[in-house]
């Protein structure tokens, strides 16, 4: 066994999971469960929870570590990345996700759980990731689109200086096919896996059965303590005189009364967002930049600002794999099997400082959505607004949300001065085919979504 990782439990989307155990393979006379129940019992070990990969031909066990009062539990998250590497008939897989206040370094090595560490320090986890990148041929390789794009920058100034790059960035740019972005989030999606089980009681727990336990006295101690009590009743009653049992009245118990809850008023989101049109012109100009760039020989197809990222996929009809990515360099592009498709990525993080949103009233900004459809003859869907799901009770917060949908043949950029004059819109992806814009344009349409955020 390692050195002792304390098992780290937190939600991604919807979902708990639990990251961070020492793995090891049941031997050929054990039982899965057996097998991990008995290294965890190994004094100097006294693992504290057991993680079984029950697959009948990559058995495995996890041992984890819990903080005393850690009574959490999620799906076992190294297990869960294992069977969706099986889905893609993948061997080798690395992966660096970024999870709240952590990096999560995970690896598969020939369909077996090799690696479930998680660091707080990115250089630790960096380095953890680099060293590990040389030693097989991965077929899959995870990481954060702000690292990759880091490394695409880095290398592309080297070869302009005519320098070597970094040994980490000539790895990643010799492997750029087995490379993606996907977050955990997307890749979990759709995931399962068994939570682990807790093999000690918690200190918790031991509180909990300390103050709740019944005092249970056998029958041949109930028998015992009734006959010396009447066999001893003639003399203690001849040398003593009956007393009065006085009982006092206990005191009252006044419990404290308990503290007032926190108060609770959450911002919307619109708080934490860019301006929708400010979104817009951003967006606008970074998919301008990307489709611009495309070399002769290749088709540009659907083109997308979702998030931070902007991307274009394309298709060969005559080019090269080599003015692709002259054409691209210091960004991220992704072939598909054949090497006749790719996407290509770019960040554009944009810093978003936070603000205080205007809203109105729900209604009243619906009827001006639908107005604004009206007059410039486009294509305009608002749900009605309604409280954010999972909105607690103590939640003093009024504000309400719906989803916004337009579908337009008008530049982005004239969409950008209309949304401005609309308060509490966050858009939050924009999208067309970029080929129609050039061979059918009256065919061509973008697709814009967002939320509308109202009182």
């Amino acid at each position: 066994m390692s050195e002792k990782t304390t098992v780290f439990t937190t939600k991604v989307g919807r979902t708990a999971w639990s990251f961070q155990y020492d793995w090891g393979r049941p031997r050929a006379s054990q039982s899965l469960r057996e097998d991990a129940e008995r290294e965890a019992a190994i004094p100097g070990v006294q693992a504290d929870a057991i993680a079984l990969r029950s697959d009948p031909s990559h058995a495995q066990f996890g041992l984890g570590f819990l903080e005393a009062n850690d009574r959490s539990r999620g799906m076992v998250a190294a297990i869960a990345f294992a069977h969706e590497q099986a889905k893609l008939n993948v061997q080798l897989a690395i992966g660096l996700f970024e999870l709240v206040g952590r990096l999560w370094l995970v690896a598969l090595d020939n369909d077996l759980i090799s690696v479930d560490l998680l660091y707080q320090d990115p250089d630790e986890a960096f380095s953890a990731f680099a060293a590990l990148l040389p030693k097989r041929q991965w077929a899959k390789i995870y990481l954060p689109i702000e690292t990759l794009s880091a490394s695409r920058t880095r290398a592309s100034a080297a070869h302009k200086a005519a320098e070597a790059p970094l040994a980490f960035d000539a790895a990643l740019e010799d492997r750029s096919a087995a490379i993606t972005t996907a977050p955990l989030v997307d890749l979990f999606r759709d995931a399962k896996a068994p939570p682990h089980r807790q093999r000690k009681i918690r200190r918790t727990d031991m509180r909990a059965v300390a103050y709740s336990r019944p005092v249970v006295f056998s029958a041949a101690t109930i028998a015992a303590l009734t006959i010396g009590v009447f066999g001893l009743w003639p003399l203690y009653k001849h040398l003593t005189a009956p007393k009065p049992v006085v009982v006092a009245e206990p005191a009252p118990v006044i419990a404290p009364a308990p503290p007032p809850p926190p108060e609770i008023n959450t911002p919307s989101p619109a708080n934490f967002s860019l301006p929708a049109g400010q979104w817009l012109k951003s967006c606008f100009d970074q998919m301008a930049a990307l489709d611009d760039a495309l070399p002769v020989g290749w088709i540009d197809g659907r083109i997308e600002c979702q998030g931070t990222n902007a991307t274009l996929a394309v298709k060969r009809d005559t080019g090269s794999i080599a003015d692709l990515d002259a054409a691209y360099r210091g960004l991220i592009v992704t072939y598909g099997p054949t090497y006749d498709d790719a996407m290509i990525t770019k960040a554009t993080i944009v810093p978003i400082a936070p603000r205080q949103a205007e809203l109105t009233a729900s209604e009243p900004l619906r009827r001006r959505l639908f107005s604004l459809g009206w007059a410039v003859h486009e294509e305009i869907k608002v749900d009605p607004l309604s409280p954010p799901p999972g909105r607690q009770p103590a939640d003093k917060a009024t504000w309400r949300q719906g989803a916004l949908t337009i579908k337009t043949a008008t530049d982005l950029g004239q969409w950008a001065q209309l949304l401005d004059q609309v308060p509490g819109l966050v858009i939050t992806s924009a999208a067309a085919d970029a080929h129609l814009m050039k061979t059918a344009p009256t065919q061509f349409q973008w697709e814009i979504k967002g939320m509308a955020y109202g009182l």
